[in-house]
């Protein structure tokens, strides 16, 4: 006997291709956050790895992530306000920042950001959140927007490139010979 089952995902878009995207966006250096009813939130300095907003690596993994912030929100309920970072292509976000009251001085922040295995270019955003909790708050990244954040919320970018090994061999006679030009005897056998 023979099942099929079929899943049907209503709810999100299906992920991007992620191999090969190397598609080029602006970054902004400082982010002001407006909600419908005004200014909520404002990012700026952002540093991956201690270095600035843009940051090329050989392989995913890991990546520090500072940052300073402050909420200027006057409208915002005071217990839920929430700061969400993540990148472009998740359903969720990766990182909730809670701030309990609706005001805030300049805070700085530092995070770490789990970054794909697979070449491409892998945006960092940022947005508001206003959820019950931070558990709550990373499923917000997609909530009233079904892309998640648009580019205008790049705050930093992670270009992960796979190093390409060429072996080629120079010769006096500035000839180039490549590896399968030569032929390399190799004993396996254990020798007596």
């Amino acid at each position: 006997m023979l099942f099929s089952i079929s899943l049907v995902t209503w709810a999100q878009p299906p992920l991007p291709s992620l191999q090969g995207n190397f598609d080029s966006q602006p970054l902004t250096h400082q982010l002001i956050f407006n909600d419908k009813r005004g200014a909520v939130f404002t990012l700026r300095n952002v540093r991956l790895e201690g270095k600035r907003n843009q940051l090329s690596i050989q392989h995913g993994g890991k990546v520090k992530m500072e940052f300073e912030y402050k909420f200027h929100c006057r409208h915002c309920k005071r217990s839920l306000n929430q700061l969400l970072i993540g990148l472009d292509f998740q359903h969720s976000a990766q990182i909730c920042l809670h701030n309990p009251r609706g005001r805030s001085k300049w805070k700085k922040a530092s995070v770490e950001l789990s970054i794909p295995n697979l070449e491409g270019n892998y945006y960092i955003r940022a947005r508001h959140s206003d959820a019950f909790n931070c558990k709550d708050a990373l499923d917000w990244w997609r909530l009233d927007l079904p892309l998640g954040p648009n580019s205008r919320a790049n705050i930093g970018v992670v270009q992960v490139i796979k190093p390409k090994m060429n072996f080629t061999l120079n010769t006096f006679h500035n000839k180039t010979h490549s590896l399968s030009d030569f032929s390399i005897p190799i004993n396996m056998g254990a020798s007596k």
